[in-house]
């Protein structure tokens, strides 16, 4: 059972999951709209504690990242997609997004560029589909290449809502890190 003094039976956490669980979480399962499932996932990312999240301009994006954050050490750029089978019709994106990494540096727009090098790197592909990871990119730099699932997205921030210890940014920064790996 999960713990914490507002939960007394199985039955009432999942009452306060719906209480709790903002909207725009089920919207993620259900929206059709590729422009909104990216607006979403920006949101959520910053819902789950993600401060320096930041959404890359929708206009002109063919080819380019939805969004890109850090938190600690890790840095993370990330391409959302409603299809199921994205692989190879996003594997030169997502070769492109490994290449971004080795610079050293990431530029979010004209006045604000990101230092990645002394971070662990990983790009996400969000979906509604199972996190796991897809493949490791480079030889010195290794860059992991994950699918990661918005039903675990959900489930993280659930847990941040339950967790009787609270989840501090490092150990936020450390579920991030490895999701998608067991």
């Amino acid at each position: 059972m999960k713990c914490g003094w507002y939960l007394k039976n199985s039955d009432t956490v999942s009452e306060l999951d719906e209480l709790l669980l903002p909207k725009l979480f089920n919207e993620l399962l259900l929206t059709n709209d590729p422009t909104k499932f990216e607006d979403y996932t920006h949101n959520a990312l910053r819902l789950l504690g993600i401060h320096r999240a930041y959404k890359l301009p929708q206009f002109d994006q063919a080819g380019k990242a939805d969004g890109f954050f850090t938190l600690g050490n890790l840095a993370v750029i990330y391409d959302c997609t409603l299809k199921s089978k994205y692989k190879e019709f996003k594997k030169q994106q997502i070769d492109n997004y490994c290449l971004q990494f080795t610079k050293g540096s990431l530029q979010i727009n004209t006045n604000h560029m990101e230092l990645v090098s002394n971070k662990q790197q990983q790009v996400w592909i969000i979906t509604r589909g199972q996190s796991k990871i897809l493949e490791h990119f480079g030889h010195t730099t290794i860059v992991k290449v994950k699918e990661i699932s918005v039903e675990d997205l959900k489930k993280l921030f659930l847990d941040r809502l339950y967790d009787c210890k609270s989840i501090t940014e490092d150990k936020l920064e450390s579920l991030l890190i490895n999701l998608g790996e067991t």
